[in-house]
């Protein structure tokens, strides 16, 4: 048998293989965040249980929930401010004086007292969030497996709450950082939002500009903690305009069936939609 000869790469050849290659690998990861974005919206939001798999059975704590589409305000011991959006579930263990710690299930934003001795700590079944002070919004429910963390201000430290089979390194956010999270595939990535978001949240400030129809009801859900369901025929391709403050679930509903000729029912956490 003859022996094989390997013909040299010309320089122009390994170029265009090496930008061949960085396409890709550019085009899987891209990929991978389609398939990510997919998976989170066919779960759709449940509200949080009234218990959680994360408490200790020899710590007493006490516990504050809201209501389904209504925001509720929780001033802690130590100060922080904490405000926690519609069907979610904040536990705070007797011994909080001592810890800073407590556990989340739904979502929340936290405006924490800066504390140099006490590092502040919310542990969700996904996420823990870990910091000295900071503001920050934070969202994992137990029936669901995405995550997501927004920061505000100051620095904090993000690990996975479960033991990766891939990846356990934390990672640090400051203002304009965020964090996608989905436990079912492992993954824990950063990126980046635009913090007059967060503001819009904070001042009840509801902006749908020129989005179509399911991005604008995918806001909502978000927004107000409710699960939507549509019946009938519409085209997605619909674009929606409209600002609210301080508008309540109903308020919200009404103004967008007259402008988008649909009738809708709310009962408990879902609102259904007949075009």
């Amino acid at each position: 048998m003859g022996e094989e000869h390997q013909q040299p790469v010309s320089k122009k050849n390994w170029l265009r293989r090496k930008k061949k290659n960085k396409w890709q690998r550019n085009a899987y990861v891209l990929a991978f965040l389609v398939l990510v974005v997919a998976i989170a919206l066919y779960y759709p939001r449940m509200p949080a249980s009234n218990s959680s798999s994360l408490l200790d059975k020899n710590e007493h704590y006490e516990s504050y929930e809201s209501q389904c589409a209504h925001r509720k305000k929780v001033v802690l011991a130590d100060g922080t401010e904490v405000t926690l959006n519609s069907t979610s579930r904040l536990y705070v263990p007797e011994s909080f004086s001592k810890s800073r710690q407590v556990i989340l299930n739904g979502e929340a934003y936290f405006n924490v007292v800066e504390e140099n001795e006490r590092p502040f700590v919310v542990k969700t079944d996904k996420l823990t969030a870990t910091t000295l002070g900071t503001s920050f919004k934070i969202r994992s429910m137990e029936s669901q497996p995405g995550a997501t963390l927004y920061v505000r201000s100051g620095k904090l430290r993000v690990v996975k709450s479960y033991h990766s089979s891939t990846d356990n390194e934390p990672a640090t956010l400051g203002p304009g950082d965020m964090i996608l999270a989905n436990k079912q595939i492992d993954l824990m990535e950063t990126e980046h939002y635009e913090v007059k978001e967060m503001d819009d949240w904070l001042t009840q400030n509801l902006e749908l500009q020129d989005v179509s129809l399911p991005v604008a009801l995918r806001k909502l859900e978000d927004w107000y903690g409710i699960q939507i369901e549509v019946r009938g025929n519409y085209d997605p391709g619909t674009k929606v305009n409209a600002q609210f403050k301080n508008a309540g679930l109903q308020e919200v509903m009404t103004a967008l069936g007259d402008k988008l000729d649909f009738d809708f029912k709310i009962k408990g956490n879902k609102v259904v939609l007949k075009f």
